[in-house]
């Protein structure tokens, strides 16, 4: 994923769904002019898509992001709550890229491409996870994606993505 943003100077972004910070710590590694809004509860959830999974003990998960954090506390906020609470703390137009990782429940997804795509600048990176893997993050996706008259992209590690404005229709 840092590759799609490595040619932008300072950039700012959001990252729904951090969990273990294993995303999180591999965009701030690797790009040192990094601002990444985390975006993430730490809460029990069950993911219906995800074959049921129940994910009962995210204490543990915050305190494992946390301790990643740490050489990266001053370029990380944290935003402690479910995607839909922290919406309105951020701007429209705003950011150069967004990656959605969050609860793999269709609605959701959906929930949450509509709600975040507004806040991406024109020609920044809008970008998810899991897109192979969970049948509703692709229908969510390609569902939008068709909306925008977007083209949808791939890297490895089963990312989607496309560059608002110029992969899409504004």
């Amino acid at each position: 994923m840092y590759r799609l943003i490595e040619d932008k100077n300072n950039p700012v972004g959001i990252e729904i769904g951090a969990e273990t910070g294993a995303t999180s710590e591999h965009l701030l590694l690797n790009k040192d002019d990094l601002i990444l809004h985390c975006v993430d509860p730490f809460q029990p959830y069950t993911d219906h898509s995800v074959s049921g999974a129940e994910f009962p003990n995210h204490d543990d998960h915050y305190e494992n992001f946390i301790a990643r954090m740490k050489p990266y506390e001053e370029r990380m906020i944290l935003h402690r709550k479910i995607s839909d609470e922290a919406l309105e703390e951020f701007e429209d137009d705003a950011y150069d890229f967004i990656f959605i990782d969050g609860l793999h429940e269709y609605h959701q997804v959906k929930k949450d491409i509509e709600n975040y795509y507004s806040k991406i600048k024109n020609g920044g990176v809008f970008a998810g996870h899991d897109y192979d893997y969970v049948a509703d993050v692709k229908r969510a996706v390609d569902e939008f994606a068709a909306l925008k008259k977007a083209e949808v992209k791939f890297t490895d590690h089963d990312v989607w993505y496309w560059i608002k404005g110029i992969d899409d229709e504004p």
